[in-house]
């Protein structure tokens, strides 16, 4: 039997759902997300939603199964989906798909806002810019450590397959552009493993550039430092909370910032099923940024493009930190 697929903690996690829903929404300061539309339905059956599925599955929890059938299956050939703001493309119905909204890179689907369970957080670099003419983000180098690079495509006497030390690398020091603008072309990207409560699936969302503020004060206002334990600061975890995702556009019109709101304490059984996840994921991270990628990737093959690469000149976040150096 597949040991992930029936484990323990996932019993105790839909059970916990079960047990804990009407007090959430009692308490969760945010409104309901929105269900996705169901796409591609079998001719004249009824479809079931996700949580309905969890019910009606739970009978096998109780049943003595010796082989499931996915015997040669593991936790590598679980896709892990990416959910892209800033998405030029359009989504498995042929819909343009908006700005201030999340496109799942597997499903191929539109989510407006994500009921979720943050659970890891890893920072990186990344060397990337959007190709106007192209339609899609170049990616020129990028580092999983912030301690050696690795380039992505020829560029500037560099090759596919070079190493580059990022201490110092000039691509990610700050300059001035043609403008007199502050800029440079490597980021830190704060790359955030999360649950969807509904389905129980993981997913990656990136923050960086002019959205790297959103995650910074959610973790500051929520997290860091904001308990106290034997009289010394602690940190919450990241799983503590329910939180929504959405999008909102931006003063200038041209481009979406995620919202992360903080909703209700998850109960004990919640944060201790999260916690397992967390460590999962913390120990494949690098298997889970690199599946992303790709998934990425093959998104943008199709017909779309995520970025956030904007001009943040002068951006500051809501606690006052600014995304640059002053001019």
């Amino acid at each position: 039997m597949t040991a992930w697929a029936t484990s323990p903690t996932q019993r105790e996690l839909r059970q916990s759902i079960s047990n804990n829903s009407n007090n959430s929404e009692q308490v969760m300061t945010m409104a309901k997300p929105q269900k996705a539309a169901e796409t591609n339905p079998s001719p004249g059956a009824a479809l079931a939603t996700r949580e309905q599925d969890a019910v009606a599955l739970s009978v096998l929890d109780d049943m003595d199964i010796e082989v499931d059938g996915l015997e040669e299956a593991s936790r590598e050939d679980l896709k892990v989906a990416a959910k892209v703001f800033n998405m030029v493309g359009v989504d498995s119905n042929n819909d343009p798909i908006p700005k201030n909204a999340f496109f799942d890179t597997i499903e191929e689907t539109v989510q407006k806002r994500i009921d979720a369970i943050l659970l890891v957080l890893h920072k990186t670099h990344s060397y990337s810019e959007y190709n106007n003419a192209e339609k899609k983000t170049e990616r020129f180098c990028a580092s999983f450590d912030r301690v050696t690079g690795r380039v992505l495509r020829d560029f500037g006497g560099h090759k596919e397959g070079d190493l580059r030390n990022c201490k110092d690398c000039p691509d990610y020091a700050w300059r001035k552009d043609a403008d007199g603008k502050n800029t440079r072309n490597c980021g830190d990207v704060y790359n955030v493993v999360g649950l969807e409560r509904e389905s129980q699936m993981p997913f990656v969302v990136r923050f960086k550039k002019t959205s790297l503020p959103v995650i910074k004060t959610h973790m500051q206002k929520h997290h860091l430092g904001r308990r106290v334990v034997a009289g010394k600061r602690a940190n919450v975890p990241l799983f503590a909370f329910a939180v929504e995702l959405s999008c909102v556009m931006a003063d200038a019109g041209t481009h979406a910032l995620p919202v992360i709101e903080r909703g209700a304490v998850l109960s004990k059984d919640e944060m201790l099923v999260a916690a397992e996840a967390a460590k999962m994921l913390r120990e494949q991270m690098f298997d889970v940024l690199d599946r992303t990628e790709t998934q990425e990737a093959s998104a943008e093959e199709t017909g779309g493009a995520g970025d956030t690469s904007f001009d943040a000149d002068g951006f500051v976040d809501p606690e006052g930190e600014a995304t640059q150096p002053a001019a």
